[in-house]
């Protein structure tokens, strides 16, 4: 429970991703509860192999520019503690985006209640992310934002490259 407390605490912005203990098996738990997670988010609309190549290039797109960006900053040692950081939290926010999902696949009306809680989740998501990154990084918030922002960018070319939504 207290790590799950520390996640939380990062999604509200009280913690940050140094606050996270540098335990290597922590990150391994934290990468497979995000698997998990993305498959479970992913799966119902995209199939069940289609989905795992989805998070697969996600998890791999989001450790490359992560140990790159970490590189070029001069923090390398930071990690373990970073990634931890961005597992455990997108774990958090793709449980929570379960039930919208659920919601958004239940009809129309509800599709239309679901969209207004995607983007808040999104942007809150996104939000927590410069947060983790622009303490690992030593940037002001909005260069966080910047590589937030970029690291999603980047992941959905990769994601539409390898898996192009069928014509």
């Amino acid at each position: 429970m207290p790590l799950i407390r520390l996640f939380i605490e990062i999604c509200l912005l009280r913690a940050a991703p140094q606050d996270v203990p540098a335990v290597p098996v922590l990150f391994w738990l934290t990468l497979g509860a995000y698997l998990v997670t993305g498959l479970l988010a992913l799966g119902p609309g995209e199939g069940l192999a289609r989905a795992a190549g989805m998070v697969a290039v996600d998890t791999t797109t989001l450790l490359v520019l992560l140990a790159t960006t970490l590189r070029w900053r001069g923090h390398p040692g930071r990690f373990g503690q970073t990634a931890t950081a961005l597992f455990g939290t997108g774990t958090l926010f793709g449980l929570l985006l379960l039930p919208v999902l659920v919601l958004g696949g239940t009809g129309e009306s509800a599709a239309g209640l679901a969209f207004p809680l995607w983007l808040g989740l999104f942007l809150w998501g996104l939000v927590v992310t410069a947060h983790i990154l622009r303490h690992a990084l030593d940037l002001p918030i909005a260069g966080g934002t910047l590589v937030a922002v970029a690291y999603f960018a980047v992941s959905m070319i990769v994601i539409e490259a390898f898996f192009p939504r069928p014509a």
